[in-house]
C-alpha cells in the first residue's frame, strides 16, 4: 500500500470556497486529486493539506506553515507520495520550485501532479534534464505570477480611473448591493454604519476630538465595528481616511512594504492613489470639503510648524499641555519621556483655614507607571523652564562670536568628511557584492547547460540567493549614504543665515504667547536630556524655518548646562 498525501491551494480565500467549475477553486482540486487517487492501484489517501488564500508567489516556502507542515511530515515518512493538482501549487518561485522537490525526493517522497498530463506526471529531479526542466517551469510560473499581477494592476488603475468600484472589502458606512443590475451601483449606504460615519466626522472636525477619543465616545455609547470589535484608533482612523465616505472610491490607498512586508496607508494627496474624477453623490455619507478638512488636520498632527485653519484644532499633547517643554524632555537615567504635570500642596494657616498651592512638575513616565528607572522622579517645573530659556537666551546672544561659529562649523565640516568616507566604503561594498553575485549566477547557468561542477544545483542556487540579497543590502546602504552625504553637502555656509536671524528670533520668542513659544523653541532644539546634575540640549537648528531657505535641512550639535538659580 502507498500511502499518499495532497497538497491543495488557491492564492484567494474567494477560491477556497467556491464551488463554480473552475480549476483554481478548492473543491474542485480537492475532487480531481481525489479521483486521481483512486484510478491508481495500490494508492491510498491518508492525508490532504489545503491552503487557503495563500500566494506561493509572495509567499516563500518558510512563510506558508502548511507548506512547513508537508515537509514536517515527510521527513517523519507519514507518507510516500505528494500529489499536486499542477505543479505551481507547490511554488511560483523560479529557484525555490526544483529546491522543494529536490528536497522531497531526498527524504524518499515522489512527487506527483494531476492536470500537467493527461494520465498524470510524476515530478523527476533525478537526472540533469529533469533538473533543468524543473527550473524551466518553475520560472513560467513565477512569471506568469507576474505577468497577472501587472495585468490585474493595470485594470484595476484603469477601472479606478474611470471612477468605477474595483472590489474589495466593502468599506464600513456602506454594503453590498445583492441582485443589482450591470448598469446600476453595486454598493448602497447601510442604514446603520452610515450614520456613525457622520457622526465621527462631526466629533473629529466641529468637535476638536483626536481619533482615541472619538473611538471611546463610540465604545461608551456601544456602537461596535462590523467584526463585533470595540473601536480603536486606527480603525477610526481609517474611515475618515478613506476617501469613500464622500463619495470618491479610490485605488492604490495601501501598499506593501518591500522588507517587512507590512500593508501600509499612502497619505492623502499621494500621486500613486488614483481617485474617482467625480464625486458618485448616492455614495456621499459627508461632503467632499468636509472630508478634505479632516485629512489636512490629520496630516499636521504633531507638524506644529504647518499652517493650521479651523478644522486643525490643536490635538497635539504636547500643544496642548500648559507647560513650554512637554514633548521635548528624556529622562536622563532611563531613556524615557518626561511629561508635565501638577503637585497640589495644601498649607494650613495660622487662623486655621487651608490654602491650596499648585506647582508645575515635570515627571519621569517610566517612574509613575512603575518601570524601572535609577534617576529623579520629577523635577520643578520652573526649575527646569528658567534653565533651558537660560540656555536658549545664551546661545543666541553669543551665537556671532567667531568662535561659536568655527566651533558648529569644524563639526558640519567633519560630519561632511565621515559621510563622504561612508559614501566610500558603501561604493567598494556594493562592488564587491555584485562581483559575487555574478559569479555565483554564472556557476548555476553553467550547471543548468550541463557542465560538470564541484557544488550541487541546491548548494550554487542557495549561494545565488544569498548573494543577491546581500548586492540588495549593500546598493541600499549606498544609496543611503549618498543620499545624506548630498543633504550635508552645503550646511556650513547655510549656518550663516541661520546667525544673523538669532537676534531676530529672540524677540519673536519673548513676545510670544505659549503655543506660540512651544513651537519656535522645537525649531531650535530636537530633545532635551534632564538629570539630576542638569540639562543637555540637542541642539537641531532648522534652517529651513529661521533663515527662510527652502532645502537648507538643519544643524546639530548638543551642549551641557548646570542648573540655574529659579527666580
Amino acid at each position: 500500500m502507498t500511502r499518499v498525501a495532497a497538497l491543495l491551494r488557491v492564492s484567494t480565500v474567494r477560491q477556497a470556497r467556491n464551488h463554480r467549475d473552475d480549476e483554481e477553486t478548492l473543491p474542485v482540486q480537492r475532487e480531481s486529486v481525489r479521483r486521481f487517487v483512486a484510478s491508481r492501484d495500490g494508492w491510498n489517501l491518508v492525508r490532504e493539506y489545503a491552503e487557503e488564500g495563500v500566494s506561493a508567489w509572495s509567499n516563500s516556502s518558510e512563510e506558508r506553515d502548511i507548506l512547513q507542515e508537508v515537509l514536517t511530515d515527510a521527513k517523519a515518512h507519514q507518507f510516500d507520495v505528494l500529489v499536486l493538482f499542477k505543479y505551481e501549487r507547490l511554488s511560483r518561485q523560479s529557484f525555490e520550485y526544483p529546491m522543494l522537490l529536490y528536497q522531497l525526493r531526498r527524504l524518499g517522497i515522489r512527487t506527483w501532479t494531476v492536470k500537467d498530463d493527461a494520465d498524470g506526471r510524476e515530478l523527476r529531479v533525478d537526472s540533469q534534464t529533469d533538473k533543468v526542466l524543473r527550473f524551466f517551469e518553475g520560472w513560467a510560473a513565477e512569471n506568469e505570477s507576474y505577468n497577472t499581477s501587472v495585468r490585474v494592476t493595470a485594470k484595476m488603475r484603469h477601472m479606478a480611473e474611470r471612477g468605477i468600484w474595483t472590489g474589495g472589502k466593502v468599506p464600513y458606512g456602506f454594503r453590498f448591493r445583492h441582485g443589482h443590475r450591470a448598469d446600476e451601483l453595486p454598493l448602497e449606504l447601510d442604514p446603520e454604519e452610515a450614520p456613525m460615519v457622520r457622526l465621527m466626522f462631526q466629533w473629529y472636525a466641529a468637535e476638536g476630538l483626536g481619533s482615541n477619543r472619538v473611538a471611546a465616545r463610540l465604545n461608551e455609547s456601544g456602537f461596535r465595528q462590523r467584526n463585533g470589535n470595540p473601536w480603536s484608533d486606527g480603525s477610526v482612523r481609517q474611515v475618515l481616511r478613506n476617501p469613500m465616505m464622500a463619495g470618491r472610491p479610490a485605488y492604490g490607498r495601501t501598499y506593501q512594504d518591500p522588507l517587512t512586508h507590512r500593508h501600509l496607508h499612502r497619505r492623502a494627496g499621494d500621486t500613486e492613489v488614483i481617485l474617482a474624477p467625480e464625486i458618485i453623490e448616492p455614495w456621499a455619507i459627508v461632503p467632499w470639503d468636509l472630508w478634505e478638512g479632516v485629512q489636512r488636520r490629520m496630516s499636521s498632527y504633531n507638524r506644529p510648524s504647518e499652517p493650521v485653519d479651523d478644522l486643525s484644532v490643536r490635538h497635539s499633547r504636547s500643544e496642548a499641555s500648559g507647560h513650554l517643554l512637554s514633548g521635548l524632555l528624556v529622562c536622563g537615567a532611563c531613556g524615557g519621556k518626561i511629561t508635565g504635570g501638577y503637585s497640589m500642596p495644601t498649607h494650613r494657616c495660622a487662623d486655621g483655614t487651608v490654602s491650596q498651592y499648585r506647582y508645575e512638575r515635570y515627571v519621569c513616565r517610566n517612574q509613575t507607571g512603575g518601570r524601572p528607572c535609577s534617576g529623579q522622579r520629577s523635577y520643578g517645573g520652573r526649575k527646569v523652564d528658567d534653565t533651558v530659556l537660560e540656555a536658549v537666551r545664551g546661545m543666541l546672544t553669543r551665537i556671532n562670536a567667531d568662535e561659536v561659529f568655527d566651533m558648529v562649523r569644524q563639526r558640519v565640516l567633519q560630519d561632511n568628511w565621515q559621510k563622504t568616507s561612508r559614501v566610500e566604503l558603501a561604493r567598494r561594498r556594493e562592488e564587491r557584492a555584485r562581483k559575487v553575485y555574478r559569479e555565483w549566477t554564472s556557476r548555476l547557468n553553467a550547471f543548468l547547460s550541463g557542465q560538470e561542477s564541484l557544488y550541487s544545483e541546491r548548494y550554487l542556487a542557495e549561494r545565488v540567493k544569498e548573494s543577491e540579497g546581500e548586492l540588495e543590502a549593500a546598493s541600499a546602504q549606498l544609496a543611503e549614504a549618498e543620499e545624506r552625504s548630498a543633504s550635508e553637502g552645503t550646511k556650513a555656509e547655510r549656518l550663516e543665515a541661520f546667525f544673523k536671524e538669532a537676534p531676530t528670533f529672540w524677540q519673536r520668542f519673548m513676545a510670544a504667547e505659549l503655543l506660540e513659544r512651544k513651537r519656535l523653541l522645537r525649531q531650535l532644539l530636537a530633545k532635551i536630556v534632564v538629570s539630576r546634575e542638569g540639562v543637555e540640549m540637542h541642539w537641531k537648528v532648522d534652517l529651513d524655518q529661521l533663515s527662510g531657505t527652502a532645502g537648507a535641512g538643519d544643524v546639530e550639535w548638543r551642549e551641557g548646562y548646570g542648573w540655574v538659580a529659579s527666580s
